[in-house]
């Protein structure tokens, strides 16, 4: 049974516009440690200054349930030095950083704890605590913050500019903003952003630049090379109150449409390739043949989207954390999967990054070497 996820509509917050061209809708089936859902990502762009994102997109309160639902699993998958080297350009005497979409503290922070006297986490994902807590705190921290980041979040917020205006809130006068959201620009090439079910955003850093300039802030610099993940842009933006009114809105249309549908071609592409791994699991299932997936990761949910997990599959991944990653399915470290490697007839690997290093691992560890035809690789 799936959970219902209530949607609204949304008009272009970059310019108000409500002339807006359909451009993919994207289904995806998720199972949560609780429930199931349906995600139906309805992509749109706005035809008067080329803001692309979801519309209707689902209710903040929906995508809380769902958050608060998923697998409380934390992993560091980002550059901390480009996130650091960012900050240092931008930074002098400031004393309070605080990370909105944080769930715990890491190595990142403790390296932040070395350029600021306090350094404070907040997470909108109620399966997690956070140092800060907005609703029913007796400390009022408006207007105290010195520096905000927030790290591939904006992407996932259905009302961008409540989110900014929170932001705004928060710091102090002349306060500096961190963003690192995915670049529309690489969609063409990179498409991670455009098919995560959870992202109702997609953004360039002129229609960023335009929105956060509505609220109050002025962009000091952006960068792609120094962003922390590859796909994406990170800008520092600072609270000097400065409004954009009765300014022309930008005019992206031609341009990030193009992106978009380029991005959704190898899209459609990646797709279908998971579809026949999934039908190449199947056929081996019907022949009593196991298969080893191993890496329990976005790929692998992608991959049994909607799907059942077939008796033949025993999913593995190196960290013992994951055990529960995939729901109602157990996810054993490759000593505890030592048979099931060694009875496999096929192997399905959920990263192209580190498929050598496997393949390699599972060689030298259990002797066991599978032929080319037997090893698909899935990534983005």
């Amino acid at each position: 049974m799936m959970t219902k996820i209530n949607y609204k509509k949304r008009k272009c917050e970059c310019c108000e516009s409500k002339n807006l061209e359909f451009l993919w809708k994207n289904l995806h089936r998720i199972n949560t440690r609780s429930q199931s859902w349906l995600f139906e990502m309805n992509n749109v762009i706005c035809r008067d200054c080329g803001f692309t994102f979801v519309s209707p997109a689902p209710f903040q309160e929906s995508l809380n349930e769902y958050y608060a639902d998923l697998h409380a699993y934390i992993a560091v998958d980002y550059i901390i030095e480009n996130r650091i080297n960012f900050i240092k350009k931008y930074i002098k005497d400031q004393q309070i950083f605080l990370e909105i979409g944080s769930n715990i503290k890491t190595k990142f922070h403790e390296k932040l704890e070395s350029i600021f006297n306090k350094v404070y986490t907040y997470e909108i994902n109620d399966s997690f605590k956070s140092d800060i807590e907005f609703e029913n705190s007796k400390v009022d921290i408006k207007e105290s913050i010195d520096v905000i980041g927030h790290y591939f979040v904006l992407e996932h917020v259905p009302d961008v500019k409540d989110f900014l205006i929170l932001c705004y809130s928060l710091l102090k006068p002349g306060g500096i903003m961190i963003c690192e959201v995915p670049d529309i620009s690489y969609y063409p090439s990179k498409i991670a952003a455009l098919v995560l079910h959870e992202h109702v955003n997609h953004f360039s850093i002129v229609i960023l630049k335009s929105i956060a300039k509505s609220i109050g802030f002025s962009l000091l610099g952006c960068s792609n090379e120094l962003c922390s993940r590859d796909f994406g842009f990170v800008a520092a933006f600072k609270k000097d109150g400065c409004i954009n009114n009765g300014s022309t809105p930008p005019n992206e249309f031609v341009r990030n449409k193009n992106y978009f549908n380029k991005g959704k071609i190898k899209a459609l592409k990646f797709k279908d390739s998971l579809d026949c791994a999934y039908e190449m699991i199947d056929t081996l299932n019907s022949q009593h043949k196991k298969v080893i997936v191993w890496a329990a990761n976005n790929m692998c949910t992608m991959l049994f989207d909607g799907k059942i997990i077939p008796d033949n599959v025993t999913i593995v991944d190196s960290d013992p954390q994951k055990v529960n990653y995939i729901n109602q399915h157990v996810v054993l470290t490759p000593e505890n999967a030592k048979q099931h490697i060694l009875n496999s007839a096929a192997i399905v690997i959920c990263t192209s990054l580190y498929s050598a290093e496997i393949l390699s691992f599972i060689t030298e560890r259990f002797s066991k070497k599978y032929k080319p035809r037997s090893i698909t690789v899935i990534d983005f």
